[in-house]
């Protein structure tokens, strides 16, 4: 009776378990690692995560859960890292927002790699004069709107 009783609590919980994950439409991960830079002294940061909203047929079905990984010369100005974490994430959802409208379907099939790149010469564009070495994904992943409660 007691292995029944088991054998069925862990159906239960690998049930459970496979229901939540199988939710998830995609999710994509870069190396959260950042590269060395030789020859330069490097400072390696985060920025908060960021929620783009995704709309389909007017209402809204998920969520793009991003947090991006940077690296940029140090220089001596202690408030860059608040100006540099806000330009890019307004980068982020300038680029992103758009393209999570279309009713979500085109998100999963972005290229994360012209998406890393178009995001670096946005931010590049803005702050040229803060040295963005790098930007890499740490997080990538949709969220549906049932998960989010």
């Amino acid at each position: 009776m007691t292995h029944s009783i088991a054998v069925c609590i862990i159906s239960i919980i690998c049930f459970a378990a496979s229901h939540s994950f199988s939710s998830k439409v995609f999710s994509a991960w870069q190396r959260s690692e950042p590269t060395q830079t030789p020859g330069k002294e490097a400072v390696h940061s985060k920025t908060r995560q960021l929620s783009v909203p995704v709309l389909g047929g007017g209402q809204v079905k998920g969520y793009l859960l991003v947090q991006l990984g940077y690296t940029r010369e140090k220089d001596a100005d202690k408030g860059a890292e608040t100006y540099i974490e806000s330009v890019i994430l307004d980068e982020t959802l300038g680029y992103l927002f758009p393209k999570a409208q279309a009713g979500g379907g085109g998100v999963d099939k972005l290229d994360m790699e012209q998406v890393r790149k178009a995001l670096l010469e946005r931010v590049q564009g803005k702050i040229p004069d803060k040295k963005i070495l790098e930007l890499r994904f740490n997080e990538f992943t949709f969220m549906n709107r049932s998960e989010a409660k």
